[in-house]
């Protein structure tokens, strides 16, 4: 039955000791560890530090020891996190489990960067307004994938079982790196349009299919700036619009052709298999299930939810796109809101189960509280294993 895997950060495992830490993610029952290689700024309460009970990474930083000579081809630049300074805290932790026998998967925030948005903004996403999306760099953008493609090369030094690629497309709005406000209401066809970029690169691409984009973006900006007076979306669907706008349709293709090529650079470039997380629609991020199939040994979902239907819907739907169970991993949180009691985990752990997936990852090892982890050790032998001896 597939694997069974838990996010970590690095430092989780300096609060309880790298060994002890691992021994207990192995006890469970897991069979890896999906640990933080990149990762952006978080802020979070350590459950079980005896010291220091709320952790703080100031600043989206590798928690490996980069290779500089690798980034050459690029003008973005690693930033190490002051763990680093320390030693190579990831590829100690790699190496004993190793010996723990347990696999490791690089969980990497790829474009998803403040850092680098704030010191390279020619890098990041620009809207229709001619804003600069700081938090998010764009994949059409040469030093960005340079950039990425430096990174799985990098981490392709490691003994890992993949290489988790979250925010490897367009980042679209939200889960920016300060605390955004919007007090309009945005529709599904209000977010994409405000989440499209505009950045030099991306009109280059465009404009060379034909695309008119000054006017496309003019017409986009006319479009929100009512829905930003009135505070309401308009009664239109994405279709719909994208109907009377068929530079916008095209300009939904060309997205998907730009995070198409860039994974397929990526994988091309990285010794370890991928797995992708699709994390927001097609239309926002262009990451296509299909288009990125060739390119990625698994897909991930996200399904945080106290609700087993919702589990099931999700797999469904993303098994109807990817097609194996075996290439789906179903990602549940296990702490609250979405569990605050084991009987829910267990039915959520066999919702994904009997829909299909053939994968599964929990979320998070060093956030959740630790008699959480027992839950997950009870769901993983009742409910996610239960028959894998008949």
């Amino acid at each position: 039955m597939g694997y069974a895997t838990i996010w970590a950060y690095v430092w989780d495992f300096l609060n309880v000791g790298i060994s002890k830490g691992l021994r207990e993610l192995k006890d469970a029952g897991l069979d890896a560890v999906s640990l933080a290689s990149k990762y952006h700024t978080v802020e979070h309460l350590q459950t079980r530090s005896k010291t220091q009970k709320w952790f703080v990474a100031r600043n989206a930083a590798f928690y490996f020891q980069p290779q500089m000579s690798l980034y050459k081809n690029t003008t973005i630049k690693p930033y190490k996190s002051p763990l680093v300074k320390e030693g190579d805290l990831f590829g100690k932790i790699c190496d004993a489990a190793e010996r723990a026998g347990l696999k490791v998967i690089a969980w990497t925030v790829f474009l998803h960067d403040t850092r680098i948005g704030l010191s390279n903004p020619d890098a990041c996403m620009v809207n229709c307004f001619g804003d600069v999306y700081t938090s998010n760099l764009c994949p059409s953008n040469f030093q960005v994938r340079e950039f990425a493609k430096a990174i799985v090369k990098d981490l392709s030094r490691y003994p890992l079982m993949a290489i988790e690629c979250e925010s490897l497309h367009f980042g679209g709005i939200g889960h920016f790196h300060a605390h955004e406000k919007i007090g309009v209401q945005l529709g599904d066809l209000e977010r994409v349009l405000l989440g499209l970029c505009f950045c030099n690169s991306c009109q280059k691409i465009a404009s060379k299919r034909g695309l008119k984009m000054k006017a496309l973006k003019r017409q986009l900006a006319d479009y929100l700036e009512i829905v930003f007076q009135t505070g309401k979306p308009l009664a239109e669907n994405l279709s719909e619009f994208s109907d009377r706008y068929p530079d916008l349709k095209a300009l939904l293709e060309v997205m998907k052709e730009v995070v198409t090529s860039l994974v397929s650079e990526v994988s091309e470039s990285s010794k370890v298999p991928l797995s992708f997380i699709l994390m927001g629609s097609e239309e926002e991020t262009g990451a296509s299930a299909e288009l990125l199939k060739p390119f990625v040994q698994r897909f991930e979902i996200l399904a945080y939810t106290h609700n087993p239907k919702e589990v099931r819907s999700k797999t469904q739907k993303a098994l109807k796109e990817i097609g194996d169970g075996e290439r789906l991993v179903v990602g549940l949180q296990a702490y609250q809101p979405a569990v605050t009691e084991k009987e829910t985990l267990m039915a959520l752990v066999e919702a994904a189960k009997e829909s299909g997936a053939k994968n599964i990852s929990f979320y998070h090892y060093g956030i959740m509280p630790p008699a959480h982890l027992d839950w997950v050790k009870e769901a993983i032998a009742s409910k996610w294993r239960s028959d894998d001896a008949s």
